[in-house]
């Protein structure tokens, strides 16, 4: 039953994504299809096409800022954000030198 599920989902998955190229072509719309990617939550991936193009499956994904893995675990999102505030400090510490007595830092 529940493999019976998992094609059903398939197959209404890429009819979405079928329509969704027949709306872009009707409003006269290209997709990039080398920045389309995918990703899967749930732990079933499989493939997926735009026309005859294969997307793209994605182990990480960063979306509106937000870093997404499968597991939905944040510590890929940490990571970057923490290596982002530390080259930023490192930058600002190596430019508030000592020698600069009228910067205050």
């Amino acid at each position: 039953m529940y493999t019976l599920n998992l094609i059903n989902n398939y197959i209404y998955v890429q009819q979405d994504i079928d329509h969704i190229v027949t709306w872009e072509k009707s409003c006269g719309l290209n997709f990039n299809l080398l920045k389309c990617k995918q990703i899967t939550f749930n732990g079933n991936v499989s493939q997926r096409f735009i026309g005859d193009h294969l997307i793209e499956i994605a182990k990480t994904e960063k979306d509106i800022g937000v870093y997404f893995t499968p597991d939905l675990s944040w510590s890929t999102h940490i990571t970057e954000k923490c290596t982002k505030a530390m080259k930023c400090f490192y930058m600002i510490k190596r430019n508030c030198s000592p020698s600069l007595p009228h910067v205050l830092c």
